[in-house]
């Protein structure tokens, strides 16, 4: 269930036609050498490496112990790419560049994580908040300064995506 409310959050951020100030009430940006990275080997499973990723924004630090595998995409999982004209061609999709894991010192508050090119895209559903951590090629120009951006979901600005559900309970 994390992970399908991983994909619902990284969607609805990632809505064209808006200005990232109007979806998003407030959003921190990150370079990845503001990320830190350490693998490490288990004792118990030599062959399994969990990674260590830690970064600061929205007033905390986030110290997360990963380790590679994902419950929503099964080890068959095949994807394809439908093009315009109803042309496909098989999309490969890297499963050793999804995490999951936990926030090291809670083991209750979990993560669900991918990374392409040293550039990490995650989820960390703490017991109030899910926080959000992804590219932000697709939010903002390109710059020497950030890769990532990090956002809180109360952030979401969920009128501006989706304005059908403006008033819904669940709406702020």
């Amino acid at each position: 269930m994390a992970a399908v409310k991983f994909l619902a959050v990284l969607c609805c951020a990632a809505c064209a036609g808006a200005d990232l100030s109007e979806r998003l009430r407030y959003f921190e940006t990150l370079h990845h050498v503001n990320l830190k990275v350490r693998s490490r080997r288990s004792a118990d499973s030599p062959h399994i490496e969990r990674k260590d990723v830690s970064f600061s924004a929205l007033g905390r630090t986030f110290d997360l112990t990963l380790t590679p595998g994902t419950p929503v995409v099964g080890s068959d999982f095949r994807a394809k790419v439908v093009r315009g004209d109803g042309s496909m061609s098989d999309l490969y999709v890297d499963l050793n560049n999804f995490y999951n894991g936990h926030l090291s010192g809670d083991s209750s508050v979990k993560a669900d994580a991918f990374v392409e090119d040293g550039i990490w895209t995650a989820n960390i559903y703490d017991k109030d908040e899910i926080y959000t951590l992804e590219p932000s090629s697709p939010h903002l120009p390109k710059s020497d300064n950030h890769t990532m951006i990090v956002y809180k979901q109360s952030d979401i600005v969920w009128d501006s995506i989706y304005p059908d559900l403006a008033g819904s309970p669940n709406q702020k």
